[in-house]
């Protein structure tokens, strides 16, 4: 997502799975700018941060991934002619982006980057079409006790969830105007962000006028943000959701770093990231696929990791 905030991971939650929530007030990209901006101890005792290294390239979108004198060699979509070798890679995107930059091709030169069954994954594991449209409004009309207007409104019509949310550092509102999945998203494609907005208004008009009544942006159609996930660049759709019989794929690609410890598949590209995760969806995923990448890719280049740490996993611990 580069340095901005995403209007729509401006609003997702930090939690486990579905409770014991908590709101970014300032939306996750706080986070991934702390991860960026805060300083750490080196080696040598000294506080650096990423930034301060000049360690994140941004707007460098990858177009192809391959293994060349055995190490992970990446090329740039938008500088094709600048071809940088690493160490070791992280892969972090959605399963669907891993596909657009080739990872299941037969590679042109060197060895197969992934095996089969991970192939498998990145082909097949299912990944979830979402929507969502946001206004902004003048005022929080649902804390106004008078009007017993209601903060969320849940429809079996076309706006599916609605949902008002309070952000403590503005006096304006934001309201979710609707949060839809798979099919319901894809009814909504071909509509635009005012269209949808009208076509919302009078299904909730049915639920509660009150609320409708208040659907109006702020500042006209500047302040109604729409997002298809499916539309979206680098992403090509929502979260992970496996489907029914998909458990041996997500097994294979989630235990996928441990290639580490077998020099002979070991290419130095690690997947992370939720949609290769067992709690798709979730920041949970992401995280703990991240520190398995992680420790991969450390022990690649040299360093040591503790030894309880996700390398001792037992990938046969299940057998599906």
């Amino acid at each position: 997502e580069g340095s901005s905030v995403h209007p729509d991971r401006a609003v997702q939650f930090l939690g486990a799975s579905s409770d014991n929530q908590q709101l970014l007030t300032n939306g996750v990209s706080s986070l991934m700018r702390a991860f960026y901006t805060a300083p750490v101890v080196m080696p040598n005792g000294q506080m650096q941060s990423l930034q301060q290294l000049g360690a994140v390239k941004f707007n460098m979108r990858v177009d192809s991934i391959a293994s060349i004198g055995g190490k992970p060699t990446l090329t740039f979509s938008n500088n094709p002619l600048l071809a940088q070798t690493f160490d070791a890679v992280i892969v972090a995107t959605t399963t669907r982006s891993m596909e657009v930059i080739g990872l299941t091709l037969p590679p042109s030169q060197g060895p197969e980057i992934v095996s089969q069954e991970v192939k498998v994954g990145i082909r097949n594991l299912h990944l979830m079409d979402s929507s969502k449209l946001f206004i902004r409004t003048r005022t929080k009309f649902w804390k106004d006790a008078a009007k017993n207007i209601p903060q969320n409104i849940q429809t079996d019509e076309l706006p599916r969830g609605v949902y008002a949310l309070d952000y403590p550092q503005t006096e304006h509102g934001i309201v979710l105007v609707s949060y839809v999945w798979g099919d319901d998203s894809s009814k909504l494609l071909p509509l635009s962000a005012g269209a949808r907005l009208d076509l919302f208004r009078k299904s909730i008009a049915r639920a509660s006028p009150a609320f409708a009544q208040q659907l109006q942006p702020m500042n006209g159609v500047g302040d109604i943000i729409k997002i298809d996930w499916e539309d979206e660049p680098g992403y090509y759709g929502a979260f992970k959701l496996d489907y029914p019989g998909q458990e041996p794929t997500m097994q294979a690609a989630y235990f996928q770093f441990l290639t580490v410890h077998d020099a002979s598949a070991d290419c130095g590209v690690y997947l992370a990231g939720d949609s290769v995760s067992w709690s798709g969806g979730w920041t949970e995923g992401a995280l703990q696929t991240g520190i398995n990448a992680a420790c991969a890719a450390a022990t690649r280049i040299g360093a040591s990791v503790r030894p309880a740490s996700p390398l001792i996993q037992n990938p046969n611990l299940y057998s599906y």
